[in-house]
């Protein structure tokens, strides 16, 4: 900007010709830099006319030269050839390579990214270059093509170079972006943390020395979308595509971003949100940059919503050999993707033809993973089951070799994510096979996987991250209005989940699959019942010791409805909020989901005697005490529920929070009861963890659904938060959470499961007894007492939870004991 105001006050002057076209074309060169390109051209062709007028060569070579590029940067290749060509014609030493340089570049904007590479290496071998800027313009640019060709070694090392150039001369715009593309280049590796590592890099760079660089900040995206932090990624991009739209001549960045705004809706199966985008923007016609990638994505979307027909899937398909080798990896992803969606539609043999069209030498985690579950489909297609299946097993080794590497509990969580289509079509083929034990097996690949691993390493960069915010949180505890407080409490939690983004895991794979005989040996008169969801329709796996078989159940947007009212009614009648008429009202709407559920989930199942539930998304919120007053444990996976039990060994403890009208009631009642000590502040909860058998907190809770990791149980002393739990050693055998939606839990389709209860029983302890929803402090108090008597007089947690449900004295109380579950392996005192 400084630069531009310069030379117009320059041009003011009226100065000499060639002071006028070297001033006209500096205005254009920073118009560019400020994504201001239309403007930049109109600066540029001015100079250029100029020069051409006065007759000077060299000026008007170093004009076209510049100008070219921008000609390319809008989608103009042809006339970008030219206009280099001429530039070339009047130049020759430094300027000739500069211009050759160009002309590189112009090949990069086109997309014919191998010829643009070859160009480069021409330069280096005819130049001796030194000049730093230099450098960094010739490594970035043929790093970034490298890549986008899926040559992610080489890339990595080039941009290693320019972050080491741009750094050593304070030059912060190349460097930024060099971090940035690090990162993209280690993430599509599968190098996380590396990766999260380089974007913090870049985020700061980008924060405090480049602010206006848009495109830089956008670009940040793709690595939170190959991190699987979807709702991060679509913010960033939602915040800078209007700012990219808003300056003309940004055509091809704008396609960018639509491009990776499609992608992040997609993975995160929000594929209306998707098609919306796509209807809302002009396909473009040419094969500039980014337009092919933009066309497919727009293919892949409607391929996504059934609204696409057999001139979608040709679309997909490459048409000559030259636009294959400079083929980008995004748009082989996006063939890969549309493999299996193409065989739900019936088109086997395009699904086929798009698998074969992407190059087979090219890696990185993301397109091997695609590779394997399009060849799998492929194989299903063809009724290869048995290739199919050691095809999908081979993707989720992978995304378990990923896991493993990483050190954040909040990034194995969504890894889960990306083994979604995978598991589902495992269960495809279980189905036609009407095999129990494949589909256990498969149920079990996918579910809890984060639960069975160690806990989220611990370097002194997160303790002092987490005790910062323990501290900043505990401040505004007193002063709960305070605005710098609450800013900095948001400034202190993205440092620590930065922080702990960037952490390594310990490396170490867990395989603990077991049989499904070997599980119903163990179940002692229980009966397993593993959900799943279809192709939007509920299915479960049922066994127990007489029989093993797979039940269809409905729609799911029928089950999924029943859910939503019993939860809202529950909540409504724990609340006692409004008329007496209004509660009854939403009582007898309870009870009448809750039989509608009861028919529909339980009824195929038979008579019972107790169950052991591994829920799926739709149904985790179901109380399922309140469906048939019979014992149930709650278990994200059944490898959670089988580990083994250690005895009860070590202190009682109660915690009392703050806040609560019948808290003291509680609290006395229940460490009178447990011969339990009492403590108030996370302080003193934290420091008795290591030596606590059995733990019952009466207190506030508050799930976060943006991130789990930051749900917390309220103390005098402020916020206890989850990645406070994680860094003690030990968890209690028995966790008993009487707090409003302590067992909330953050699971969507595809993803892992995590929240307050799931969170004790990833770290060891044996069973978690939490209300699903909000629970009335009254009501609480009383299904307390008769919780602990029912366990005092010798019942397990799931038998004890069932009699005070069956023994209640009014529907509010019985409803009230049916939000709790209990949570892993029922145990007893």
């Amino acid at each position: 900007m400084r630069a531009i105001r310069e030379a117009e006050a320059l041009i003011a002057e009226k100065p000499g010709v060639d002071a006028e076209i070297v001033a006209l074309s500096a205005i254009g060169l920073a118009k560019r830099m400020v994504f201001e390109a239309d403007v930049a051209v109109e600066f540029l062709e001015r100079a250029a006319d100029l020069a051409r007028s006065a007759g000077n060569r060299q000026l008007l070579g170093e004009t076209l030269r510049s100008l070219a590029f921008d000609y390319a940067s809008g989608g103009d290749i042809p006339r970008a050839v030219e206009t280099i060509q001429q530039a070339k014609g009047l130049l020759d030493g430094d300027d000739l390579m500069k211009a050759e340089l160009q002309h590189a570049f112009v090949m990069l904007q086109a997309a014919r990214y191998v010829e643009g590479i070859s160009l480069i290496a021409n330069v280096l071998d005819s130049f001796d270059i030194a000049d730093p800027s230099l450098l960094e313009l010739i490594h970035g640019n043929r790093g970034s093509a490298r890549l986008t060709l899926g040559r992610v070694e080489l890339a990595i090392a080039d941009h290693h170079v320019v972050y080491d150039i741009a750094t050593a001369n304070d030059h912060p715009a190349p460097a930024a972006d060099a971090a940035l593309h690090l990162a993209q280049g280690y993430a599509d590796l599968g190098q996380m943390p590396t990766a999260m590592h380089w974007q913090g890099v870049a985020g700061e760079l980008y924060d405090t020395r480049v602010p206006h660089h848009v495109v830089g900040h956008m670009e940040r995206a793709i690595v939170l979308i190959e991190a699987g932090l979807y709702e991060e990624a679509t913010g960033v991009l939602e915040s800078t595509i209007p700012r990219l739209e808003a300056s003309d001549g940004n055509e091809l960045m704008v396609r960018m971003a639509r491009v990776h705004l499609i992608d992040v809706h997609m993975r995160a199966g929000r594929t209306a949100e998707a098609l919306q985008v796509v209807e809302s923007m002009k396909i473009p016609t040419d094969n500039s940059r980014f337009a092919p990638d933009l066309l497919l994505a727009a293919a892949r979307v409607r391929l996504a919503n059934r609204v696409a027909d057999d001139t979608t899937l040709l679309s997909l398909l490459l048409d000559d050999d030259e636009t294959e080798q400079d083929e980008g990896v995004h748009a082989m992803a996006v063939r890969l993707e549309a493999v299996p969606l193409a065989i739900r539609l019936g088109a086997a043999d395009t699904a086929r033809q798009l698998s074969q069209s992407v190059a087979h030498d090219v890696g990185g985690l993301r397109l091997d993973l695609l590779r394997a579950i399009a060849n799998a489909a492929l194989a299903v297609a063809a009724g290869d089951f048995a290739n199919a299946l050691l095809l999908l097993d081979e993707t989720v080794s992978m995304l378990d070799r990923l896991r493993a590497t990483l050190g954040a509990t909040e990034l194995r969580l969504l890894v889960a994510r990306q083994g979604h289509e995978t598991v589902d079509l495992a269960v495809g083929i279980a189905l036609a096979e009407s095999d129990p034990e494949l589909l256990f097996t498969w149920l079990e690949r996918n579910r809890a996987s984060t639960l069975t691993l160690e806990r989220m390493a611990h370097t002194p960069a997160i303790d002092v991250a987490r005790v910062a915010l323990r501290k900043v949180a505990e401040a505004l505890e007193h002063d709960s209005d305070n605005p710098d407080l609450l800013a900095e409490v948001t400034i202190r939690e993205a440092d620590l989940a930065d922080v702990t983004r960037t952490a390594g895991g310990t490396d170490h794979v867990v395989h603990e699959l077991v049989a499904l005989g070997d599980v119903v040996s163990r179940l002692e008169g229980r009966t397993l019942v593993m959900f799943f969801e279809h192709e939007d329709r509920l299915g479960a796996l049922v066994a127990d010791g007489r029989d093993r078989r797979i039940v269809d159940y409905d729609e799911l947007s029928s089950i999924s409805a029943s859910v939503h009212h019993v939860a809202a009614g529950l909540r409504r009648v724990a609340r006692g909020a409004g008329s007496t008429k209004g509660i009854d009202a939403a009582g007898v709407l309870v009870r009448h989901h809750l039989e509608r559920l009861r028919a529909t989930l339980l009824d195929p199942l038979g008579s019972v005697g107790r169950m052991l539930i591994v829920p799926s998304p739709t149904t985790e919120a179901i109380p399922w005490v309140l469906l048939g007053e019979i014992p149930v444990e709650v278990t994200p996976s059944v490898r959670t529920w089988l580990r083994p039990q250690r005895p009860e060994s070590g202190t009682r403890v109660v915690v009392a929070g703050p806040g609560l009208t019948r808290a003291e009631e509680e609290v006395t009642a229940v460490a009178e009861t447990l011969g339990a000590s009492v403590v108030r502040t996370g302080q003193d909860l934290l420091a008795s963890l290591d030596n606590t058998a059995v733990l019952h907190v009466s207190t506030h809770a508050t799930p976060r659904y943006d991130n789990p990791m930051f749900s917390f149980i309220s103390m005098d002393d402020g916020p206890v938060r989850i990645y406070d739990f994680e860094s003690v050693g030990s968890s209690p055998r028995l966790v008993v959470l009487a707090a409003c939606d302590a067992a909330a839990s953050s699971s969507r389709a595809g993803s892992d499961v995590m929240g307050l209860g799931t969170a004790f029983l990833g770290l060891g302890s044996a069973s978690v007894v939490a209300p699903l929803f909000v629970v009335s402090d009254e009501m609480t108090t009383a299904v307390m007492a008769g919780f602990y008597e029912a366990l005092v007089a010798g019942l397990d947690t799931a038998q004890a939870l069932a009699r005070v449900v069956a023994t209640a004295k009014s529907a509010r109380e019985r409803f009230t004991a049916g939000s709790f579950i209990c949570l892993g392996r029922a145990v007893c005192l």
